[in-house]
């Protein structure tokens, strides 16, 4: 006797469809927010690296100053009375404009220079125009003319000499230096002798005379 088929309703038949394709849509969007989760992930840790460091991590720069006063030292008095000296220091960006004016104490060493480091604050990194000078001498630029500063680590100016007698502090040495010169030299009276005790001896005489003389020829002046 053949045996009856059972029947299978449409409805059941609708199901056992159904699920496996629900089964493909979720495997699909898993996937797809597996993905972007990546995606985001990278783009995040791409963003981080590209920051720029010199925007975060600008410190303060350094700068070795090493410098020559005439008349103090190994051909001069090697013994003077003030063992430092008050130096400024300029720094010129691409223009004329001044960037960064600093002013330092400098040691002497016993032996012919005053040295120190100065600090120049939270400074960019680039190329400068540096200039130095103290007091009564005539301003001077660093060589190479172009410095380029570079950040961790103390950048190393070369030695300079300074040249004293600029008694109006105009950067020119001339013959109104000459004459205010002159007055404390006839007349120590109306001046203190700080000036142009330019040996730094404690006296003013014709040690200090000559060497101010010296400055006008060295400088092609005279």
């Amino acid at each position: 006797m053949p045996k009856k088929r059972k029947k299978v309703s449409s409805s059941s038949s609708y199901y056992e469809l159904l699920i496996p394709t629900f089964l493909v849509i979720l495997l699909t969007i898993g996937v797809f927010i597996f993905a972007n989760q990546a995606d985001e992930k990278e783009n995040m840790t791409t963003k981080t690296i590209s920051i720029n460091p010199k925007q975060s991590t600008l410190s303060d720069m350094l700068l070795s100053v090493t410098i020559k006063i005439n008349g103090i030292g190994q051909e001069g008095n090697i013994f003077p009375r003030h063992l430092t000296r008050k130096v400024t220091v300029y720094l010129y960006g691409t223009t004329t404009s001044i960037t960064v004016t600093k002013t330092t104490y400098l040691t002497y060493d016993g032996k012919q220079y005053f040295t120190g480091i100065l600090h120049l604050g939270k400074l960019a990194e680039g190329s400068y125009f540096i200039k130095l000078t103290a007091n009564h001498t005539l301003q001077i630029l660093s060589k190479p003319e172009i410095k380029t500063l570079t950040a961790g680590q103390t950048n190393i100016l070369p030695p300079y000499t300074l040249y004293q007698g600029d008694m109006n502090n105009d950067n020119v040495l001339n013959k109104s230096d000459y004459s205010l010169a002159l007055v404390c030299f006839q007349n120590n009276n109306d001046c203190t002798g700080t000036s142009v005790d330019f040996n730094d001896d404690g006296l003013v005489n014709i040690l200090d005379y000559n060497l101010l003389l010296k400055n006008f020829a060295v400088l092609h002046l005279v």
